[in-house]
């Protein structure tokens, strides 16, 4: 359950919303310059939506070539740092939709993700996922 703090001046739904934004600004700061990430904040639901924060893993400023590298490191590292679970959420025919998972901070469950297109990539990423998967059932 987040803790909000009070703030004066504003409905509880808006405070919900304040607690998010502390919630990523704590990410950034411990995540750093590990990955490049762009955060979302959604609007101020009504209680009964869970507090979520949405983080893209971004390439930053990776050249061309190497986009889908750079996010593929860039998931990794914050599913290290944050000790979530990496997996493949959602695998198409010529996508993938990384997520980390089981990640809350500042009491706000935290959505993290990336999508890759370059085949190499994918092939790397799904083979990671298979061994986190196997690697569990030990």
């Amino acid at each position: 359950m987040t803790t909000l703090l009070p703030t004066p001046g504003v409905s509880a739904a808006v405070g919900r919303q304040i607690a998010v934004l502390r919630a990523g600004i704590e990410l950034l700061s411990r995540v750093g310059d590990a990955a490049a990430l762009y955060l979302t904040v959604s609007p101020a639901y009504a209680p009964r939506f869970p507090l979520s924060l949405h983080v893209q893993v971004t390439p930053g400023t990776a050249a061309e070539a190497d986009l889908d590298t750079a996010k593929l490191a860039g998931i990794r590292a914050v599913a290290a740092i944050l000790d979530g679970t990496l997996t493949a959420s959602v695998d198409g025919p010529d996508w993938l939709i990384l997520e980390v998972t089981g990640v809350t901070v500042a009491g706000v469950r935290v959505e993290i993700y990336t999508y890759l297109g370059d085949p190499e990539v994918i092939a790397a990423a799904r083979a990671l996922c298979a061994d986190l998967d196997t690697s569990a059932d030990r």
